[in-house]
């Protein structure tokens, strides 16, 4: 709905440059909902951590070797954290693209390479929370 917004407001636009302005808002938009997904998946692995910390605590009480887990949940805290800092990396790289005078036709390119170095770190720290739990349940 909001795609079909910003084209009736290109179409009826009176110049290049309010076209070049709406598409930038668009634009920014939209990468602001990208981000706010990908924050969202991130604070769910983060509380996922937490509990697989207290399960990992109570498995170490009953004296079983949890040590291939705490070695795999540091791994999985590294990627989540990766995953910030690449999340925290789109919106800049959106500006710059967004601060030049024209739209090139590059740019989608370097926007859409930065959304995806974000999701790929969400998408590993996952990966990693996995690989935690799998070791969880193989002790």
């Amino acid at each position: 709905e909001v795609r079909k917004e910003a084209k009736a407001d290109i179409k009826n636009a009176t110049s290049s440059t309010e076209r070049q302005t709406i598409r930038r808002e668009w634009i920014k938009t939209r990468i602001e909902l990208i981000i706010k997904r990908l924050n969202a998946a991130v604070e769910r692995g983060e509380k996922f951590i937490e509990r697989l910390t207290t399960l990992l605590n109570n498995k170490e009480e009953e004296g079983k070797d949890v040590t291939e887990a705490e070695t795999k949940l540091e791994i999985a805290k590294d990627k989540l954290d990766e995953a910030e800092t690449a999340i925290g990396k789109i919106m800049p790289a959106v500006n710059n693209v967004l601060a030049s005078s024209t739209i090139t036709k590059d740019a989608p390119g370097i926007i859409r390479e930065a959304v995806k170095d974000g999701v790929e770190a969400v998408k590993a720290a996952h990966q990693a929370i996995v690989d935690v739990l799998r070791a969880l349940k193989n002790n």
